[in-house]
């Protein structure tokens, strides 16, 4: 986050102004020689790193959170826990990064808005779920979109699959090209 400059009040005063609260989080970065607003973002690693190419959500998180970039946090999960809907609401944008079984190599995309559903186990816990108790339990929805990187090998053991781990790159410059544009 940024600190809090004090600017003078007229020019050639010696007195100081502390920007408000408002104005503090009002405040630009430089990013990539870029101006971008202090807009909380949030990306979740989810997978198992002993699963093979399961990790793959895990490697695009670290590697977003090697970036530094401001606004940004990173978590990182097993699974997607209920627990985390009032936690979301604190961000404006969720990025949710994840191996996927799907046919496509990687995807990048807004989750729709679906209705509340229930779930009988965190094992089914999926984003729509969250969004919708962040919406019902504490009035705010915050912008989930979904990274799907296709995994080829999801068998007990350490590291990406080669083609899996081309795929987390280019999700990992997908995603920081979409945090530079918005």
């Amino acid at each position: 986050m940024t600190t809090a400059v004090p600017k003078r009040l007229q020019a050639g005063s010696d007195e100081y102004h502390l920007p408000s609260s408002r104005e503090q989080r009002n405040l630009q970065h430089r990013y990539m020689g870029k101006e971008i607003d202090t807009k909380k973002i949030l990306i979740l690693g989810i997978g198992n790193t002993l699963r093979g190419d399961d990790g793959a959500g895990i490697y695009v998180a670290g590697e977003i959170e090697r970036m530094t970039i401001p606004g940004v946090s990173v978590i990182i999960l097993q699974q997607l826990q209920t627990e985390l809907a009032e936690q979301m609401t604190a961000y404006d944008t969720i990025i949710i990064a994840d191996a996927s079984v799907k046919e496509q190599p990687l995807e990048f995309y807004a989750l729709k808005e679906s209705g509340n559903q229930a779930a009988a186990s965190s094992h089914h816990t999926d984003a729509a779920l969250l969004a919708g108790l962040a919406d019902s339990l504490y009035k705010k929805r915050p912008q989930i979109l979904i990274c799907s990187i296709k995994g080829e090998n999801f068998e007990m053991q350490e590291g990406l699959s080669s083609l899996t781990l081309e795929r987390a790159d280019k999700a990992v410059l997908l995603i920081k090209e979409w945090i530079q544009q918005h």
